[in-house]
């Protein structure tokens, strides 16, 4: 398993990709990282996590999701949105959410989370700003 967590838009977005065999300890490493960049950069800061190449993943989530609901009750954090063609996935993410009652949306594709960030707030990614209408101009 191989996992990362980095800026991808300084100070507003992290990113965490995780791929391979994901298991419980490796999920406490990356959200103590999670936390400790959200304790070092004003709210709200959004959170994506990219599994779009995760084989499998443990199914124990309940400390690890309570670990980083504390981390964003604590900062503010934005939206988590997960990268994940799983279904099961998705399901599970969405329930945490709901549990959680946390801002959350699954995509497909890291081009639609982004899309999705540029519409909640449009100073990110302004690549994704619709050019005016003709009619506008």
């Amino acid at each position: 398993m191989t996992s990362s967590i980095q800026w991808l838009v300084e100070n507003k977005v992290i990113l965490g990709t995780v791929n391979g065999n994901y298991n419980q300890k490796e999920m406490m490493a990356s959200i103590a990282e999670i936390g400790r960049l959200l304790r070092e950069t004003p709210p709200p800061c959004h959170l994506i996590v990219d599994a779009s190449a995760l084989e499998t993943f443990t199914t124990r989530i309940v400390e690890p999701i309570s670990e980083l609901r504390k981390n964003q009750a604590e900062h503010n954090t934005g939206w988590i949105l997960l990268i994940s063609s799983s279904s099961v996935m998705r399901f599970f993410g969405t329930v945490a959410a709901k549990i959680m009652n946390d801002r959350f949306r699954a995509f497909a594709s890291l081009d639609e989370a982004k899309q999705f960030l540029h519409y909640v707030e449009p100073m990110l990614f302004p690549e994704y700003a619709k050019a005016p209408a003709a009619s506008e101009k």
